[in-house]
């Protein structure tokens, strides 16, 4: 008992040292709803009535649903905050989007971040998954984002890494991004999404999950993280309620590590069951693919996440024609005679030229498109985030009619039948 209480008095000493950086973090606020906006706006209040903190930080999930206002609301709580905060997206933010998830780009205006604060390092990046729910990813950009970050920095330097899904199998290429955390002196990756604190070993890089700021058996909370010179302490804070003893703390390196278990390797066994699948070509497009392809007998024609829409040969992969959108290409093109049809997140639907990959038309929406084209009788059938579906003329780009029956973003297909 007297060296649990020792113990108790040594780390509470440490915890209110002079030379400390303490900062709020909290996650997976999900404000869409009345009680979320609730629960953050009293987690901001209780913040603010401390003057032991230094900075705020967010590790996604900010709202439910990326629906027209949810994201400029959480940002809204978050701006009454007494102090600088970083903050990124969720798997919330990017798959119930009706803007194929740049809304929370818009409003805050980066979905990333790269900060020393005093001699400490934080690097922040999201991991989608961009609409269709599943694995987390984390896109070509960001990766190579990330990878530039993670090289310029010095390569003793403290680096906390801010995370929204763990960096493990939940993140499909998850081994691409320890191996360039891995390169430098990453202490810890702080991350949320399980809505319940807890440690973790990501590839020998200290895991810290994080609770959610939601009132569920308790008045909500979020944590407080002190580092020291050569300590990270973690407490959790009650909103409203008391500051709980450390419920976790570990020594922080000068030194990068340099013995790391190998990373499991990924699992390619079901290759071996087909040997007569074989890959005829691969094309590196340094966009993330979204949708799927839209194939003739002579070309492939993929849409982008950075807004192109290219179009290869069939044999060998190579890029015959790139026509460029102004908002991430989602749903996957459709091709009727000459025509290729694609609907973008810039609120347009593009009418191009197959073989030239020249514009024939556009149809412009009232918001974004996040979905494809159905095709019939000369026509094309999209559903767009204005909760409109319309039909045009494939031949002229015009109109026929539209539909505003629908209440919220269309994400998925249309089906069209005969009557």
């Amino acid at each position: 008992m007297k060296r649990i209480l020792l113990l108790l008095i040594l780390i509470t000493t440490c915890i209110f040292a002079g030379d400390t950086l303490r900062f709020a973090w909290m996650s997976d606020t999900h404000t869409s709803g009345e009680s979320g906006q609730r629960d953050l706006a009293r987690a901001v209040r209780d913040i603010n009535n401390r003057d032991d903190l230094d900075f705020v930080i967010i590790s996604g999930d900010l709202t439910d649903y990326d629906f027209p206002g949810h994201i400029a609301r959480a940002k809204e709580l978050l701006d009454s905050l007494n102090l600088n905060y970083l903050a990124i997206p969720g798997n919330h933010e990017y798959k119930w989007t009706y803007s194929g998830g740049e809304e929370y780009l818009r409003v805050f205006g980066y979905d990333r971040f790269n900060k020393k604060i005093d001699d400490i390092r934080f690097i922040g990046f999201h991991q989608g998954p961009l609409l269709r729910m599943g694995d987390g990813f984390v896109a070509p950009k960001d990766v190579q984002w990330l990878r530039e970050q993670i090289k310029a920095a010095p390569e003793d330097e403290k680096i906390i890494v801010i995370t929204h899904y763990p960096i493990d199998k939940s993140v499909r290429n998850y081994r691409d991004i320890l191996k360039i955390l891995r390169t430098r002196n990453v202490q810890a990756i702080l991350h949320g999404h399980h809505h319940h604190n807890a440690v973790a070993n990501y590839g020998g890089i200290p895991g810290i999950l994080g609770r959610s700021t939601l009132a569920r058996n308790d008045a909500g909370g979020y944590n407080i993280v002190t580092l020291t010179e050569d300590s990270l302490i973690v407490q959790e804070k009650v909103t409203g309620g008391e500051l709980k003893a450390p419920w976790h703390s570990m020594a922080l390196r000068d030194e990068r590590k340099s013995d790391y278990e190998p990373i499991e390797p990924a699992d390619y066994s079901v290759n071996e069951k087909y040997p007569q699948v074989e890959p005829l070509w691969m094309t590196e497009l340094h966009s993330l693919i979204a949708g799927g392809p839209a194939v003739t007998y002579s070309r492939v024609i993929v849409g982008l996440n950075n807004g192109d829409v290219v179009a290869l040969k069939r044999r060998n992969g190579k890029e015959l024609w790139r026509f460029h959108t102004n908002g991430p290409v989602l749903g996957t093109p459709v091709i009727e005679g000459s025509v290729v049809i694609v609907a973008s997140a810039d609120s347009c639907v593009y009418g191009i030229h197959l073989r030239k990959g020249k514009s024939l038309w556009k149809v412009k929406g009232d918001m974004p498109f996040v979905s494809s084209a159905a095709v019939r009788d000369g026509n094309a059938y999209i559903g767009g985030s204005d909760g409109k579906i319309r039909c045009i003329n494939i031949s002229e780009g015009t109109v026929n009619w539209t539909c505003d029956r629908v209440e919220q973003y269309i994400e998925a297909t249309p089906a069209v039948t005969r009557e």
